[in-house]
């Protein structure tokens, strides 16, 4: 749910959230079968037609990273099988994210809303989705400043305390105080109805994608309990 990792239509919220977890855990299932590249390449082709293939690159090149590195160091002590699975679970973890973390958050909140969900849980659930990317912003503008002021030596633990850690936890508290004078200044209450200024709804696109996917899935199923076609015949 980052800024620049956005889409031009998103799909449904629910919708993304339930994908992500359909595809994470059913690649956990069939990560062992000889032909679970085939499943990472139908949602990579699935991702590509509905607008995702530019965040689906981006995080298929992080995690292709991380799973390498994880791959190596199984490798050493595991064959060479255990450690390919192992790369096939830290990547399938990372692709299955990509319809969520590009969803913007305020069509989470208004569909959450339209759901009824409690307000407690929908602030909360809002504050931890910029506290992230409100973190990663403050971490940019430290850095900023210690080049501007030519302070080096980052890592040393004196320096770290002073230029680092105690800008970075004065200005959280700032933000948690802002926050708090936020919520008081628009009159927030945790018992009253949550207005909708736009309402999420469920269109023909979304329906398409998740039967696009139970498809898949449901392929995957087939394949895993009666084998593949081309391997019995």
């Amino acid at each position: 749910m980052m800024p620049h990792l956005r889409v031009k239509t998103p799909l449904y919220p629910i919708i993304c959230i339930l994908s992500g977890l359909l595809i994470f855990f059913t690649g956990l299932l069939f990560v062992k079968q000889p032909w679970f590249p085939l499943y990472l390449l139908a949602v990579a082709l699935l991702y590509t037609a509905f607008g995702y293939f530019f965040i689906f690159m981006k995080a298929a090149l992080i995690f292709a990273v991380i799973g390498g590195i994880t791959f190596g160091l199984t490798v050493i002590f595991w064959p060479t099988e255990n450690a390919l699975q192992n790369f096939y679970r830290i990547f399938i973890l990372g692709i299955s994210a990509v319809p969520t973390i590009s969803l913007p958050p305020i069509h989470l909140v208004r569909c959450m809303n339209q759901l009824h969900v409690p307000r407690w849980l929908t602030i909360g659930l809002l504050i931890c989705i910029r506290f992230f990317y409100v973190m990663g912003t403050e971490i940019a503008r430290i850095r900023m400043a210690m080049r501007v002021r030519n302070i080096r030596g980052a890592w040393h633990p004196k320096v770290w305390y002073r230029a680092v850690l105690i800008p970075f936890m004065m200005r959280l508290f700032s933000i948690s105080d802002m926050l708090a004078l936020s919520l008081e200044t628009r009159a927030f209450s945790m018992r009253a109805p949550a207005s909708i200024y736009r309402r999420i709804h469920v269109r023909g696109r979304d329906i398409l994608y998740f039967g696009l996917l139970v498809g898949i899935i449901c392929v995957g199923f087939v394949f895993k309990i009666q084998g593949v076609p081309w391997a019995t015949a």
